[in-house]
């Protein structure tokens, strides 16, 4: 697992799985970016889903963070869990659908 940060880009962690990607843009109840929301998930993999890499990153200033390298194929979605404060959102990741997605989270 490698956290990789620049200057340019929006805050990123690697799952380091496969070459899917998901990007996150999270805003408040007032549409405005939320700063440092934290977006977590726990991904199981290989037989009987034994093996397990834990992940979080959190959002910059514009809201905005990404997970890259996450794995190609997953028999059950993959579930982010997006907080900050007391409110709360979750979005389903299936990398057979999308690889390369991105998703608007609106959190009240």
């Amino acid at each position: 697992m490698v956290l990789l940060f620049s200057q340019t880009d929006a805050p990123k962690i690697s799952a380091d799985l496969g070459n899917c990607s998901a990007e996150f843009h999270v805003t408040g109840p007032d549409t405005k970016p939320i700063y440092d929301a934290r977006i977590h998930t726990l991904i199981k993999y290989g037989a009987f889903g034994l093996h397990k890499t834990d992940l979080e990153v959190r959002t910059d200033s514009n809201g905005q963070a990404s997970v890259v390298n996450l794995p190609n194929y997953s028999k059950k979605p993959i579930t982010f869990d997006i907080t900050s404060r007391a409110m709360k959102s979750a979005v389903e990741f299936s990398p057979d659908k999308e690889c390369h997605a991105k998703y608007e989270v609106g959190l009240k």
